[in-house]
């Protein structure tokens, strides 16, 4: 985990460099807004891209932002690259510059991959988490819980035979769970094991 949070943060401060600061201290100067004219568009597309580009970085590197910000940044940032290659292709040919925002995709890639590696196991440790206050909580293992659910007919034969609302009603009112691990425990009576 320590190795993915690694190559995640890397690959995302890179990213965080190349379009939220660098765009953010340069984008006034002469040289940005010839760029932009250069590449046929008006001065007020770059000043809304930084606009938008520091709000992509801000909310790839704040872990309290919703995944669907993220996602939606990592999708805005994935357009940016690629419209750039088109643009640079399209007004100068082949040259390195027209690559060059293939290349920073390439590093947002692995900064998404690894953002949903890092999401996965978290919420794999959180169900094993949520399993673990509940057998501290009540002293009944996992497995009790699944022959409690078998005793009063909320399962046949492995299969659930009730709702999920039936199941987690029980747990608040028997064992007094709470909403989140009551569902973790219908989840574990369910079949979920990780």
């Amino acid at each position: 985990m320590k190795k993915e949070k690694i190559i995640f943060w890397s690959a995302t401060v890179i990213i965080a460099l190349f379009e939220g600061v660098m765009p953010l201290l340069t984008s006034q100067t002469e040289l940005a807004k010839e760029g932009i004219k250069h590449l046929g568009y008006p001065e007020y597309f770059g000043n809304a891209l930084v606009v938008f580009k520091v709000l992509g970085v801000l909310a790839l590197i704040i872990p309290q932002v919703p995944n669907r910000i993220k996602e939606w940044a990592y999708a805005g940032f994935t357009f940016n690259f690629l419209f750039a290659t088109i643009s640079h292709l399209t007004i100068e040919g082949l040259n390195a510059q027209s690559f060059f925002p293939l290349i920073v995709l390439g590093i947002l890639a692995v900064s998404y991959i690894y953002y949903h590696k890092l999401n996965s196991k978290n919420n794999q440790m959180s169900f094993k988490t949520y399993i673990k206050n509940i057998e501290d909580k009540t002293g009944k293992i996992a497995e009790d819980f699944q022959t409690l659910a078998e005793q009063k007919g909320f399962t046949k034969n492995g299969e659930l035979a009730v709702k999920a609302t039936e199941i987690t009603n029980w747990l608040k009112e028997e064992f007094e769970l709470g909403h989140g691990h009551a569902m973790a425990m219908y989840a574990y009576i369910k079949g979920k094991r990780e």
